[in-house]
């Protein structure tokens, strides 16, 4: 029988052994009935289980009461964390005496799940935005005073510790909808009609959001950088700001802020501004001052001028209508995606020969045409006709659209039917 309990031994030594497990972060791993219960590590050993929660910090492990060892990812320096172990999810420890400068500890295989295709799991998870527990915005936020981020893909961002890449859960629980936040309404802190870079960044060893004020509205105060599979802040930070109306500010060096996106202020005051268009005469401005670099979504507005139909005789351009109602103003973050803005208008000429007008879009001008469409009487009568004059750019930085007029200097009628149309699709 001696015998038989040493081959039974030698043989459990050589499997993964299926446990039971307990604990969040400090597991602790009981054999099942009718497996053996070794009385010591042994050199490769494995130890299998079935995850009962979602990892939250720092993961430790111990067999059958054999003391906690730290538990690594496949480089053997790495501490498995935040959100590397998921509820429902099989993992197998390997203890390894190498590990941990001798001491000792486990290495972690890879789950049972599958890792599906495009999974991006070293990439934040949340959004920035305007509107508690909501990641995505599709109505008018009228002046809102706190900027949050919160959970969409997963509630998890990595963050450059100093040592290595681990990913933190941002939220206070899975179910928590809100994330993190700053109050920044009319706070000395953030001044009207200015732009911030947002960053996730360690505080005391929790994930926090603060904000990097940007030298103007084209340039960036900190430059950024690739690190790891992700934009890190290529300098230090010498002054983030958090807390309470970014009150507060920190040193953070280089690489250890995850970049999260961009925003800015209201023209008038510290507040947020996220405006969709509207209809109304002269047309409804759209303003998006927020944007996201991950987890973007393409949103698309209308501005339409329903006033009535009016005349404009002169060579210069000028902003539809003459009003700073046909616009929409929004922030990039970055350059990488395409902006596609449209122009619908309907117009007539002079009754005159050789009478002409154009109607087109000016990016950052009203006095000036990006893109254009062009409309002439090649006789004595006036003609009426309809354009759509598309534009496609890219920038970074706070940009605006204009829907833009000029005639030859004859008396040319606009917005015939009312509806003239100025839309843009941005990823925000």
């Amino acid at each position: 029988m001696s015998a038989l309990d040493t081959m039974f031994n030698q043989t459990a030594a050589q499997i993964s052994i299926p446990c039971s497990a307990v604990g969040t972060n400090a597991i602790s791993l009981t054999p099942l009935v009718n497996c053996p219960a070794l009385s010591s590590y042994n050199e490769l050993g494995g130890y299998r289980f079935r995850a009962i929660v979602t990892s939250t910090g720092p993961v430790t492990a111990q067999y059958n009461g054999l003391g906690f060892l730290t538990v690594y990812h496949a480089d053997g320096v790495t501490q498995v964390s935040t959100g590397d172990l998921v509820i429902g999810a099989q993992y197998i420890l390997t203890f390894s005496q190498a590990l941990n400068g001798g001491l000792g500890g486990f290495f972690l295989e890879s789950p049972s799940a599958p890792v599906t295709a495009g999974n991006t799991w070293y990439q934040p998870g949340g959004r920035l935005t305007l509107q508690s527990a909501t990641p995505v915005m599709f109505s008018t936020q009228v002046a809102p005073q706190t900027l949050y981020y919160a959970p969409y893909v997963h509630p998890f961002v990595p963050i450059y510790n100093g040592s290595n890449i681990q990913m933190y859960q941002f939220t206070s629980s899975l179910s928590d909808q809100v994330g993190l936040s700053i109050a920044m309404a009319g706070n000395v802190n953030f001044p009207a009609n200015t732009l911030y870079d947002v960053f996730a960044f360690l505080l005391a060893g929790v994930p926090a959001i603060g904000t990097f004020q940007w030298t103007n509205t084209t340039t960036r105060n900190v430059s950024l950088g690739v690190f790891g599979g992700f934009l890190t802040n290529a300098g230090a930070l010498t002054n983030i700001r958090y807390g309470a109306a970014g009150g507060s500010n920190q040193l953070v060096p280089v690489n250890q802020a995850t970049f999260l996106g961009t925003f800015a202020t209201s023209p008038t005051n510290g507040q947020g501004f996220y405006t969709f268009g509207s209809s109304a005469s002269g047309g409804g401005a759209a303003t998006f001052f927020l944007c996201n670099y991950y987890n973007k979504i393409l949103q698309t507005t209308i501005v339409t001028d329903t006033g009535a139909s009016y005349t404009y005789n002169s060579t210069t351009v000028r902003q539809a209508r003459a009003s700073g109602g046909n616009n929409i103003q929004f922030i990039q973050s970055d350059s990488e995606r395409a902006i596609v803005a449209v122009y619908n208008n309907v117009s007539q000429t002079a009754a005159s020969g050789g009478s002409s007008l154009a109607t087109g879009i000016g990016v950052g001008v009203t006095n000036a045409f990006n893109a254009l469409s062009h409309l002439e009487a090649a006789t004595a009568f006036a003609v009426i006709g309809s354009a759509s004059v598309p534009y496609q750019f890219s920038i970074t930085g706070l940009a605006n659209i204009n829907a833009v007029e000029q005639t030859d200097g004859s008396v040319c009628t606009f917005d015939t039917q009312t509806t003239n149309q100025l839309m843009a699709s941005i990823w925000l």
